[in-house]
């Protein structure tokens, strides 16, 4: 009796395979259409102790205007002027991922650019990407990064995309200050 039940719980303790779950590839949760829900913006500064930012509807990696300032509070603008798509963050606009492929459209539909996307080492940052221009074949500087909420065979219902950071010059009375202005994006999309 005694060697059946040794027998039967080696059966049980070795014998049986553990069924791990593993998570899909996560750049296969992102494909489909992506509209852009929220932009939550930060910014750093060595010099200005609060930067308020007047464009509220929308948000770029661009370079900052200067709107005023006094010693302690700087309020700044985005130049959109000559700026890449991919850099333009309004709500409501669509991010379209077709495995490496990126369609970047407005509120009403239309087409604003077309990307290549490149995704970083599957085994140490899967979640990190940059993109190419299709036009021009230039590398768009940068990289991004993504989190989703898809696990397994569930699809993601929620995207957020980390903007590469950027530091901004800023020039007030024939004074320059370098990187004094950090900015972080956190563009936030939905299905």
């Amino acid at each position: 009796m005694r060697k059946i039940s040794l027998f039967i719980s080696l059966i049980l303790l070795f014998g049986c395979e553990k069924y791990v779950g593993t998570e899909s590839n996560p750049q296969l949760n992102i494909n489909g259409r992506w509209k852009i829900s929220s932009i939550v913006p930060t910014f750093e500064s060595s010099v200005f102790s609060s930067i308020q930012v007047i464009n509220s509807e929308f948000f770029a990696v661009s370079p900052l205007k200067v709107i005023s300032y006094d010693s302690t509070k700087i309020l700044v603008s985005n130049d959109t002027s000559g700026l890449k798509p991919c850099f333009f963050y309004k709500r409501g606009y669509v991010w379209e991922f077709q495995y490496n492929n990126l369609t970047l459209k407005n509120d009403v539909g239309k087409i604003m650019a077309e990307y290549n996307v490149w995704f970083k080492n599957d085994y140490y940052s899967p979640n990190d990407f940059y993109l190419e221009d299709k036009t021009t074949g230039g590398i768009i500087p940068g990289n991004f990064h993504f989190k989703q909420n898809g696990n397994g065979a569930n699809p993601a219902n929620e995207l957020t995309i980390t903007v590469p950071d950027i530091s901004f010059d800023v020039n007030i009375c024939d004074r320059k200050y370098s990187r004094a202005i950090t900015q972080h994006l956190f563009v936030n999309l939905g299905r």
